[in-house]
């Protein structure tokens, strides 16, 4: 079968289980939604593509989205650098852990969608000894993807902050995203 038709599958399969096609008097379990990754390297790579791509990648991995909104928000104004760049950031919650594997899992599914590793994974350990940050920094035709895994004690967060590296140039903000 064609990637698409298992494309289209997977989601009437999600839509079907949504609206609850369960026997009448029972209710059918909702399943979570599965963003299924584009195929790689079709068309520009375009800010809604990257925001797609972080945001799939997250909800795949099961990492809750920040829901304060501000910093996942973005920025239109086009003479900003600001306006470069595409955010996305999870925070720990009681019924979802954001822990290391949610972050590996984010990783493999940034992969799946062309992400390619640039350098070396960076790791910080705490004081104690036990991991507290991790950055991996990724690229793909034009863009430079810096993510971030932080213990902050009871939980973790996954940052992600794509940078347009044409885009950051052509506002004045560098065009140089560095690790760690």
């Amino acid at each position: 079968m064609r990637k698409e038709g298992r494309a289209v599958l997977a989601a009437l399969a999600v839509v079907l289980g949504a609206v609850g096609c369960g026997a009448e008097g029972t209710a059918a379990p909702v399943p979570l939604a599965t963003v299924v990754p584009r195929p790689p390297g079709t068309g520009p790579l375009t800010k809604e593509v990257v925001r797609a791509d972080l945001d799939g990648s997250a909800a795949n991995a099961r990492v809750p989205a920040n829901s304060r909104g501000s910093l996942t928000k973005d920025v239109d104004d086009p003479a900003s650098p600001l306006s470069c760049v595409v955010r996305f950031m999870g925070f720990h919650e009681e019924s979802v852990p954001v822990d290391i594997p949610r972050y590996e899992r984010v990783l493999s599914e940034l992969g799946e969608r062309g992400w390619k590793q640039r350098g070396e994974r960076q790791e910080r350990k705490a004081v104690d000894g036990s991991d507290s940050q991790f950055t991996v920094v990724l690229e793909q035709r034009g863009w430079r993807l810096k993510t971030e895994y932080r213990n902050i004690g009871d939980g973790g967060t996954v940052s992600l902050a794509a940078f347009d590296e044409a885009c950051l140039k052509r506002t004045g903000g560098g065009g140089e995203v560095r690790q760690g």
